[in-house]
């Protein structure tokens, strides 16, 4: 069959309580990341990737990879207080105490 030029991937995801998913495109064969946006704090989610020859990204995608499994952290980190604030007259630099 020869080589075939991958010109993008198509990422499923869901959250193993069924109640999120979505499908993101990432265009580019040389691309090995893309951001998915959207996960909630405290969920896992179940990740599949497939690769596409088509420029459109629309049809064409090979076999689905074995699902990846992700595990979300249970919660936001804490800022505790601002400690200081550096003021110039074009900047500010803000330190803070920060939770861990």
């Amino acid at each position: 069959q020869g080589n075939v030029t991958i010109t993008g991937y198509k990422l499923n995801y869901q959250s193993t309580d069924g109640l999120a998913t979505g499908v993101t495109y990432c265009s580019g064969g040389a691309t090995r990341d893309c951001s998915l946006d959207g996960f909630k704090n405290g969920k896992t989610y179940s990740i599949t990737i497939a690769a596409s020859n088509d420029p459109r990204l629309e049809t064409n995608f090979g076999p689905i990879s074995d699902p990846l499994s992700v595990d979300t952290p249970g919660s936001l980190p804490n800022v505790y207080s601002v400690a200081t604030v550096r003021t110039t007259a074009y900047s500010a630099v803000v330190s803070w105490v920060a939770d861990g």
